[in-house]
C-alpha cells in the first residue's frame, strides 16, 4: 500500500478493497501488474530522453550550427564580390589612363586593404564551416553509433522492465486456475 499512495489514489483497475476473499490474491497481483506497467513508461522513457533523444539533439544542433555557418560565409561572400567588383572598376578605370591623382591613389589603396581584408574574413569563416562539417562527418556516424547503441539498450532494459512488471499475472493465473477446480 505504501507503493500505491506515492502514486496517488488507486484507480478502479487497481482497488481491490470491495474483492471477495476468495479472489482478493489474484486482484493484488492483477493491481500490482496494473501499477507496474503504468508507471513503466515514465521511467523508462526519461531515461530513452536522456540516453537517446539528448544525444540526437546534439548531433542535429550541430549540423544546424553549421548552417548557421553558411549565412556568415554568404555575408562574407558579398562583401568579398563587392571589393573585387569594385577593385574591377578602379583597374579598368587605371587602364584607360584616367589621371591617377591623389585621391584616385588613395582610394585605390584603401580599396585593395578593404579587398583584402574581406578576403581574410571569408577565407577564415570558410576554414571554420570546413573544420566544424569535418567534426560532424569524423563524429556524426560515432555519436550515431553510440545512439542506436542505446536504443538497443533502452529495447532490453523495456522487455525486462515489462517481464518483472508481468510477472504476478503468473500468480494470478495459477490463483484463479486453483479456485476454478474447487468449484
Amino acid at each position: 500500500m505504501a507503493e500505491r499512495a506515492a502514486v496517488g489514489p488507486p484507480s478502479p483497475a487497481t482497488d481491490t478493497s470491495d474483492v471477495s476473499f476468495h479472489l482478493k490474491p489474484a486482484a493484488i497481483e492483477i493491481s500490482t501488474v496494473h501499477r507496474r506497467l503504468a508507471e513503466m513508461p515514465a521511467k523508462l522513457l526519461s531515461l530513452f530522453d536522456t540516453h537517446c533523444i539528448s544525444r540526437l539533439d546534439y548531433v542535429l544542433a550541430q549540423i544546424t550550427d553549421s548552417s548557421a555557418l553558411l549565412k556568415v560565409i554568404e555575408s562574407k561572400r558579398l562583401e568579398l564580390d563587392h571589393y573585387n567588383r569594385k577593385m574591377d572598376d578602379l583597374k579598368k578605370q587605371k587602364e584607360k589612363g584616367k589621371k591617377e591623382t591623389n585621391s584616385f591613389q588613395q582610394k585605390f589603396l584603401r580599396n585593395e586593404q578593404k579587398l583584402q581584408v574581406a578576403q581574410a574574413a571569408y577565407d577564415s569563416e570558410v576554414d571554420k564551416f570546413v573544420s566544424v562539417v569535418t567534426a560532424i562527418v569524423d563524429d556524426g556516424w560515432k555519436d550515431l553509433q553510440i545512439v542506436l547503441k542505446r536504443m538497443l539498450q533502452f529495447e532490453h532494459k523495456y522487455f525486462e522492465a515489462f517481464a518483472v512488471a508481468v510477472e504476478p499475472l503468473v500468480k494470478a493465473g495459477n490463483t484463479l486456475h486453483e479456485l476454478e477446480g474447487e468449484h
